[in-house]
């Protein structure tokens, strides 16, 4: 952010009130979160419609069997997470040192994929406060459920991106020029503030250090891990809906493809309003583990229902669909917003954040194996690693504090 503290500012930016800080931070608003879900959008498409492929006949027409689709989905996860593990440390650092437009722009021209959720994350944690992040992470985060609601679209001639869109991104705050004199004070204020209970956030800005400094640091910390596990286990849930979610649709009795997967436009479109009112929640309320583990715990009532519920109740096993998707999505906002505002300094940040991403894609490689025709309509399979979760995120060291 830089080098002043809260004594350096006039008493004219201490004392602005509510009415003009909601107004700078309604500004950022429109001017960061319409592009930043353009660009998640396209990146989720290709792995939000291969459910969609599977029911229009991917696997008939390419003569596979069940086991090769679980596979090839696995497989992809293993090679995703290859490239974040690669790539993502270094593209957060990168993103820490240039210009974000020219960053993010380069990840998205070139489906450098593995870089965009980490640099969007450290760019928004640069953004806005602990205290306001978590609603913003989850609008963001919900255009993966519109990603997988547009899969029900016809794509053919609907190519290529709209690369103006990339360079309107804005630059880091204190470079940045959509942002008068004034409002830049206010930002810079606010955000101080902020900073100061969380340890200040300048550290790293100051060039002193060696490069593997936050790398070394992150490993040491014991949240890294804690985290890790919770976004493993959760992103396995995340990756069987989107990977899944019109397979059991359409095992449900809806055979007929257009209207499986008109089927899946509701879980996504109530999870994706109610994510945003957890977060928006958690916001309010500065909290982030009860969050996590209220929608864990409607999640398991969900999965509790699918097994339990005859075969027969079509409308009881969809309904039991619907809290478990929306479950799912609701506890995902909390959780990231939690581990990106939880590391001070924006290079040490950077760095947990790749790291708990790639952790969370290991869930990819799980949920390919989780789903099965054979488990159809039940789908239990998937019971064991939510109550994992779960446990996880109930652990009594493990809260949000401000």
């Amino acid at each position: 952010m830089g080098s002043s503290t809260v004594a350096d500012f006039t008493e004219d930016i201490k004392s602005i009130d509510d009415k003009e800080r909601r107004r700078l931070v309604r500004k950022i608003d429109l001017r960061i979160l319409p592009l930043v879900m353009i660009f998640y959008i396209c990146s989720f498409l290709d792995r939000a419609n291969i459910g969609n492929a599977k029911i229009a006949g991917l696997t008939e027409d390419l003569g596979m069997s069940e086991n090769d689709y679980n596979i090839a989905l696995s497989m992809f996860f293993v090679g995703y997470a290859n490239q974040q593990i690669a790539a993502e440390i270094p593209c957060s650092m990168i993103l820490n040192k240039i210009v974000p437009k020219i960053w993010i722009s380069i990840t998205m021209v070139s489906w450098g994929t593995a870089g965009l959720v980490p640099a969007v994350l450290l760019y928004l944690s640069v953004w806005y406060t602990r205290a306001e992040i978590p609603k913003r992470v989850a609008i963001f985060l919900a255009s993966a459920t519109i990603a997988g609601a547009y899969g029900i679209m016809h794509m053919d001639g609907h190519r290529g991106l709209h690369s103006w869109h990339y360079y309107a991104l804005p630059d880091l705050p204190e470079r940045s020029t959509f942002l008068n004199d004034r409002e830049r004070e206010i930002f810079l204020y606010k955000m101080e503030k902020d900073a100061i209970a969380q340890k200040n956030d300048i550290e790293d800005d100051s060039g002193h250090g060696s490069t593997w400094t936050p790398v070394i640091s992150v490993l040491k910390d014991w949240k890294t891990y804690a985290f890790g596990i919770v976004s493993t286990c959760l992103m396995t849930d995340v990756y069987c809906i989107s990977l899944f979610l019109p397979s059991i649709v359409h095992d449900l009795g809806y055979t007929n493809v257009l209207t499986a997967q008109l089927m899946t436009v509701p879980p996504n479109a109530i999870a994706s309003v109610l994510s945003i009112l957890n977060a928006v929640s958690a916001d309010h309320f500065a909290e982030r583990g009860l969050h996590v583990v209220i929608p864990a715990a409607i999640e398991a009532t969900g999965y509790a229902l699918l097994i339990g519920l005859d075969e027969e109740n079509i409308t009881g096993h969809y309904i039991a669909i619907i809290v478990c998707v929306c479950s799912t999505t609701a506890a995902l906002a909390p959780h990231s917003s939690w581990f990106t505002v939880n590391y001070s300094g924006r290079s040490k940040r950077a760095v947990a954040v790749s790291v708990l991403t790639a952790f969370g894609t290991v869930g990819g490689i799980i949920a390919g194996q989780i789903y099965r025709a054979s488990d159809a309509p039940q789908h239990s399979a998937i019971l064991a690693n939510t109550k994992a979760w779960i446990l996880g995120d109930l652990h009594p060291d493990y809260r949000y504090t401000t």
